[in-house]
């Protein structure tokens, strides 16, 4: 029985070119189906002309270098990738998928502080990064501050902060559901607190009144002529101790006292109403 004999196509220069110009960012049955030959083929003739693979080009970075110049974690980037508008882009050794980070496109990422929300820049370890970010910072003004800072430049209850972020009230952001949450601080120093507003603290458990606090009442008894909306905050009890290990375990309420009862004192209020 006569053997097959395989027919050798020959490479022309559109055949070349592409391949020149695809490898590494298509796999290579990719790009073997669009040429119509086998990968074995794509791979020799890769081979036999040298070609340049994007992998092995130090302007593209792996998932851990990148995390590492950044100082989180290689799970935190992962997220950030998915989420976010983060630059990166799909690169191929042979048929397997890896993502990688294109330097330039790194640091002009970095160039935008609203990118800065998505980690903190103190961590940044590469100096080439690091600088970038002091000098943006420097023309920028402004910064990405937390809660407790927040409530700490306007003498107010971080949980009346927190509620009003609750509300829609305190433009603010959180990446990830359990993460902190960031404002700005150019937003925080401007922002109108109501001064008729104030949060009481009560525990779901024990029942006690933990906190209460706001702008215009630092320290108030009030009556039950008021209205109450309720919102929950994660804190634990001093009393109980619950909702150390549990989930949200205290209600906290914006009371907003009518006119009338405005410009009395507290202890005109009375006792504190249930």
């Amino acid at each position: 029985m006569d053997k097959v004999k395989r027919i050798c196509i020959p490479w022309d220069v559109e055949s070349l070119t592409y391949l020149q110009s695809h490898l590494g960012y298509k796999s290579n049955k990719k790009i073997a189906e669009h040429l119509g030959r086998s990968e074995s083929a794509v791979r020799h003739k890769a081979a036999e002309l040298k070609v340049a693979h994007p992998l092995q080009s130090p302007n593209y970075l792996s998932m851990a270098n990148v995390a590492k110049m950044l100082g989180i974690s290689w799970n935190s980037l992962r997220k950030l990738m998915n989420k976010t508008a983060f630059p990166w882009i799909t690169l191929y050794q042979k048929n397997d998928a890896r993502r990688m980070i294109h330097i330039q496109q790194l640091q002009m990422w970095l160039t935008d502080p609203m990118n800065w929300v998505y980690f903190p820049v103190e961590t940044v370890t590469d100096p080439r990064l690091a600088s970038i970010i002091k000098k943006v910072s420097r023309e920028w003004g402004d910064e990405w501050i937390p809660v407790t800072e927040a409530a700490r430049i306007r003498c107010v209850s971080p949980h009346l902060i927190y509620f009003y972020i609750y509300e829609g009230k305190l433009p603010a952001y959180q990446f990830g559901k359990w993460a902190t949450w960031k404002i700005l601080r150019s937003v925080a120093e401007n922002v109108p607190f109501g001064r008729d507003s104030v949060v009481a603290i009560y525990c779901l458990g024990c029942k006690q009144l933990v906190e209460i606090s706001g702008t215009l009442y630092p320290k108030l008894l009030f009556g039950d002529d008021m209205v109450v909306v309720p919102v929950r905050i994660k804190i634990p009890c001093p009393f109980c101790g619950r909702g150390r290990k549990g989930p949200c375990v205290v209600n906290a309420h914006l009371i907003e006292f009518p006119p009338a009862l405005q410009g009395m004192n507290a202890s005109s209020r009375g006792g504190i109403g249930g």
